[in-house]
């Protein structure tokens, strides 16, 4: 049984590292500030143009002052909304971002903590979530951090609401999903893994079942489409896609395997060795947990039951989605480690589930599990040496 002082100690590691992150990400940056890239140009502008009274406006391409359509207004709106407090927009974003990545730590441990059960897996999972890429994600004012937060808080809350049947957590995962949408167009990857899950495992039978599916897009859907409304009347359409088909190269899928191969081994070997290991050891672990599982009694009702598969269709539903977007709409789109990242943060939780179910089987030796204890701290130790690596050269470079 968990005693109320085991819970306390497990929030109070997780604020600490989460404040030590956010900390750290602020020392390091106060130098140069945060990263800026052309999105990011636009996501400051926008919010300058707020402020000034412009409205939700930036620089088209012929240079001209016009109504901002390409992306969603949350980012640029919340960077206004902090400058409000005397700091320029720059440097709202570096505080947003920071704050978000403690967030982000916070966010991967609880849900971890909630799925497992066990305070050290949560702990070693939100670990993992302090690596170089995550740093540099979160170091430069791009929207993926937010788009993070919200989508998967919004999935945590759904699958709480699976489990404890309250419509306050179905209320809110749909208010979250939706300010994801409003941060990310390809928030709608979200919407989909949940309405797909609602009519799949909800309640009710014929039309009934699909009363519950209907309204969670339509709360998590209707922000946008007041911004698509709004789009179409100060711009003349919804929005700036153009539908033509760009056939996806093999040079897309490349930089993809890349950006998911340095997940697990940054930096120590050349991209096809890393492709290899990364791809048989992913595989090797969940043959081996899925074994295990099998060993393990089971529960009378185990916590999140619906994480492991809202998790995995986002994360078949995220890349497609991508693909199809590359295919039909943006021929330039990369398929780099900033808009991969949403994968890493939902491979990170299914992960640290499988190593924990297979340390658990009584199945493996002692041995075998403190090999594996020992390769996993290794591997912590490892990504965490790097990330002070790169911390003190974000300090000292910019």
């Amino acid at each position: 049984m968990r005693t109320p002082f085991k819970e306390h100690y497990f929030a109070i590691i997780c604020m600490t590292m989460a404040v030590i992150a956010a900390a750290l990400l602020l020392a390091s940056t106060k130098p140069f500030g945060a990263g800026i890239s052309p999105d990011s140009v636009t996501y400051i502008k926008a919010a300058r143009n707020l402020l000034a009274g412009n409205g939700m406006s930036a620089l088209s391409a012929t240079g001209e002052l016009a109504p901002m359509t390409h992306y969603p207004p949350l980012f640029p709106a919340l960077l206004a909304a902090v400058s409000l407090a005397g700091v320029t927009v720059l440097t709202a974003a570096n505080w947003l971002n920071a704050l978000i990545f403690g967030a982000n730590i916070l966010l991967a441990g609880h849900i971890i903590r909630r799925y497992t059960r066990s305070s050290l897996a949560a702990v070693a999972g939100a670990l993992l979530l302090f690596t170089p890429n995550m740093i540099v994600l979160h170091s430069v004012v791009w929207t993926e951090p937010l788009f993070i937060f919200l989508g998967f808080t919004g999935i945590y809350l759904l699958a709480r609401y699976f489990d404890d049947n309250k419509k306050a957590y179905f209320i809110a995962a749909a208010v979250a999903i939706a300010l994801a949408f409003m941060t990310r167009y390809v928030g709608v990857v979200f919407v989909a893994a949940a309405v797909s899950a609602l009519a799949l495992f909800g309640e009710g039978k014929g039309v009934r079942r699909f009363a519950a599916p209907a309204l969670f897009a339509l709360i998590s859907c209707l922000p946008v489409t007041f911004w698509f409304i709004r789009n179409a009347f100060v711009a003349g359409r919804a929005s700036t896609a153009r539908i033509g088909f760009h056939a996806v190269t093999m040079s897309k899928f490349k930089e993809a395997a890349a950006a998911v191969s340095s997940w697990l081994l940054p930096g120590l070997a050349p991209a096809p060795w890393k492709l290899l290991i990364t791809a048989i050891a992913i595989t090797l672990i969940f043959i081996l947990a899925r074994r295990a599982q099998k060993d393990t009694a089971p529960q009378s009702e185990p916590p999140l039951k619906r994480l492991a598969w809202l998790l995995s269709v986002f994360m078949i539903f995220y890349p497609g989605f991508l693909i199809f977007s590359i295919s039909f709409i943006y021929a330039n789109i990369p398929l780099d480690l900033r808009l991969l990242s949403p994968l890493f943060f939902a491979a990170v939780i299914l992960l640290t589930r499988v190593i924990y179910t297979l340390f658990r089987s009584e199945r493996y030796s002692r041995i075998a599990k403190s090999l594996a204890v020992t390769i996993s701290v290794a591997f912590i130790t490892f990504s965490l040496y790097q990330s002070s690596d790169f911390l003190k050269h974000l300090h000292d470079n910019g």
